[in-house]
Formats: structure tokens, C-alpha cells, sequence
């Protein structure tokens, strides 16, 4: 039988058999699975919030000649994200679904 002596958390000697040891493996397996899976979930949630609603290489070329620092396009998009909102809520507060020009 292929195993090894390991202490437990008493401290008395105990011995772990292979079965054992791949009986942790999937255990340990399925829990990172797990976490990987939550964090996944949470970076997709973050990444919806943080949705970028500019193109950075359509302003790299309105902007050719410039140097773009690198907090730029972060406050480019809060302006358009903060453009659309007011825009959003004149059509609403004219009883409409349609953003039009004229919101702007």
C-alpha cells in the first residue's frame, strides 16, 4: 500500500493513503475552481461598470499631433458617460424613448 505518515493537527502520527491524497487534490481542485469562477463573474461585473464609450484609436487619430496623457481617455469617457445621461433624461423628461440631437 503506497502512502506516507503525515502529522494531523493533534500533532499524533496518522498515515495518508494515495486515495487520500487525490481525495484532497479534487477537493482542492473544485474550490479554486470555485473562487476562479466568482472572481471571473466579478471582473465581468466590473468590466460592464467600466465600459469604455469612446474609440482610443479614432482619438489617437483626431489627435495625431498630441501627446494623450494616460488618465485622458478615463475622463473623455466620465464626459460622454455624463453626456448621454443628460441626454437620456431630456428625452424621458419629454415623454420620449428616442434620444434625439436636440437632447444634446
Amino acid at each position: 500500500m503506497i502512502g506516507r505518515l503525515s502529522r494531523s493537527i493533534s500533532g499524533s502520527l496518522s498515515f495518508v493513503s494515495l486515495l487520500d491524497i487525490r481525495l484532497y487534490i479534487v477537493v482542492f481542485t473544485q474550490s479554486a475552481t470555485q473562487m476562479f469562477t466568482t472572481l471571473k463573474h466579478d471582473a465581468s461585473e466590473l468590466m460592464t461598470v467600466m465600459t469604455d464609450l469612446i474609440v482610443k484609436a479614432a482619438v489617437r487619430d483626431e489627435l495625431e499631433d498630441k501627446n494623450i496623457s494616460a488618465d485622458f481617455f478615463g475622463s473623455l469617457n466620465g464626459e460622454v458617460e455624463e453626456l448621454l445621461e443628460d441626454a437620456a433624461r431630456r428625452a424621458a423628461a419629454n415623454d420620449r424613448k428616442t434620444v434625439q440631437p436636440r437632447d444634446l
